[in-house]
């Protein structure tokens, strides 16, 4: 249900494709089919995955909302795969820390930004974004590792990079998607959460972030 949601705000945020046009919402309900085999078969899901974004791109005409579609269907697959894989870069309880730092990260650059301020980073781009609500970001993610660490989770602190990287790469999720709505001159990608906007813009750091664990995984 979430990757159809962000598949539809995506299918609109041009603009060239109505909230209607029921084309584009079975396109949006087979686009998740691949999600089915997301933990049994990875090859199979990015196969498929591939495929519906070539159909995409050949329907709609925009290269943009293919590959946008195989970005958002491609991190679900990813998701669903990293509560079935091996700890500790894996498995349910995992999973949960890593959707937490997300989060943490997201509230330490939201509130950071609000109460200490400062230098913005990138000002076009994301114009509330400073460095203080950065670091604070990053600072609340090392502390929940080290809370982890602590009460047993890891043996290493080799999985402080891990942690660190997953604060970054969310933020970086956050400047991508902002990006893409100053491209397209919207305020928000949706209005299904009253108030904070679409579900790509409440999930757009744990879309990036999760091919950076996979590939933290994959590497190390």
């Amino acid at each position: 249900m979430l990757a159809f949601i962000m598949l539809r705000e995506l299918y609109l945020l041009n603009g060239k494709i109505k909230t209607g046009d029921f084309v584009f919402i079975i396109v949006g309900i087979a686009n998740t089919f691949p999600l089915i085999f997301s933990q049994s078969n990875l090859m199979l899901a990015f196969s498929l995955a591939f495929s519906l974004a070539l159909l995409t791109i050949f329907l709609s005409k925009s290269i943009f909302v293919g590959l946008g579609q195989l970005y958002i269907v491609s991190s679900h697959i990813l998701l669903l795969d990293l509560i079935v894989s091996d700890p500790p870069v894996g498995g349910l309880l995992f999973f949960v820390f890593f959707v937490v730092c997300v989060a943490l990260s997201d509230i330490g650059g939201y509130f950071g930004g609000q109460i200490i301020g400062g230098k913005k980073v990138f000002q076009r781009v994301s114009p509330n974004k400073t460095w203080a609500g950065i670091l604070v970001g990053w600072l609340l993610a090392v502390i929940f590792y080290n809370f982890l660490f602590f009460v047993g989770f890891f043996t290493s602190y080799f999985y402080f990079f891990l942690f660190l990287g997953i604060a970054l790469s969310s933020q970086i999720g956050d400047f991508i998607e902002s990006y893409t709505k100053r491209y397209f001159g919207v305020k928000d990608s949706g209005q299904i959460i009253p108030g904070h906007g679409g579900a790509l813009d409440r999930f757009d750091g744990m879309i990036f972030s999760i091919y950076f664990v996979k590939l933290f995984d994959l590497l190390f």
